[in-house]
């Protein structure tokens, strides 16, 4: 049985996650009907808003510090935007 502040952060992250998650896949819908740099800006979007909902629920369920969950962030954002460079050649 979980205690109430444990129901209390899990519920938080599942809020969490459902709005990056929908805000990615919004961003995907976007992207999908745009050309060139403006689609390729909406998809890197969606791919960040996805890592931000994984990051935000690990850190909500007290996996991960405030600020590992914040360094994970900037790595992964590190990391979408090489992927883009690396996708576009």
């Amino acid at each position: 049985m979980r205690s109430p502040e444990a129901a209390s952060r899990l519920r938080a992250a599942e809020r969490s996650a459902r709005r990056a998650s929908q805000s990615a896949f919004l961003q995907l819908s976007e992207g999908a009907a745009r050309t060139s740099a403006d689609r390729a800006q909406r998809l890197r979007g969606a791919r960040a808003e996805a890592c931000e909902a994984c990051v935000e629920a690990l850190e909500r369920l007290g996996l991960a510090t405030a600020a590992d969950a914040g360094e994970l962030l900037s790595l992964l954002g590190r990391l979408a935007a090489m992927l883009t460079k690396l996708a576009a050649r």
